[in-house]
């Protein structure tokens, strides 16, 4: 009885226990500018003035308008990912201040950098 009880039980979840939930991306815009920048890592001034770990990375800006407000995200990389006028599906952790958008059957992770309110239209 008592292992019937427990089949019943656990059966299902172990049918069911291994599907992930479906990521969803609820926000969609449309890349509207992209430059580069560099972030410096480690760089200080000694105290007679030599400038030590100048060295940085090149990161890509990307600003994303959707139907509200225009995103501004940054990934780190040689390549620019996106081109002006890609459409993007993506969503937002506002905890961790990223953004992770869906790129074919994966996703990758962004910086927020920045959000403002779009202009109304007209002016």
């Amino acid at each position: 009885m008592k292992t019937l009880l427990l089949a019943a039980i656990f059966l299902p979840v172990l049918a069911f226990g291994n599907d992930k939930a479906q990521k969803t991306y609820p926000i969609h815009g449309v890349v509207i500018a992209i430059h580069t920048g560099r972030t410096r890592t480690g760089a200080y001034t000694d105290p007679y003035g030599k400038t030590w770990g100048t060295g940085g990375k090149e990161t890509h800006i990307y600003r994303i308008e959707t139907d509200t407000l225009i995103y501004e995200i940054t990934k780190r990389g040689t390549e620019p990912r996106f081109s002006v006028g890609d459409a993007v599906d993506f969503r937002i952790n506002i905890k961790k201040e990223s953004v992770w958008i869906r790129e074919g059957d994966k996703e990758q992770e962004y910086w927020l950098t920045g959000t403002e309110q779009k202009p109304p239209v007209g002016k």
